[in-house]
């Protein structure tokens, strides 16, 4: 089964950067949308069979660091 869904362009923006080869969008939602977590056991599974990035911008929390650090050693 399948249906028609929305997305604005921000989000087809970043389903396309996920994408790998001809991949469709399906397949890279279910790759990246997390499953419902209600036990540990799921967490443990969801861990271990994660493939997608934790963090998507890892740039962005790197400057957040340094600000955060510049910020206790000028205290």
């Amino acid at each position: 089964m399948s249906r028609n869904v929305n997305l604005d362009d921000e989000a087809v923006t970043a389903l396309e950067a996920h994408r790998r080869g001809n991949e469709s969008f399906s397949t890279v939602v279910k790759r990246l949308a997390a499953p419902p977590i209600r036990t540990f056991g799921d967490l443990e599974r969801f861990l271990e069979e994660f493939e997608g990035p934790l963090f998507s911008d890892l740039e962005a929390l790197k400057r957040i660091r340094e600000r955060k650090a510049k910020k206790l050693t000028a205290q």
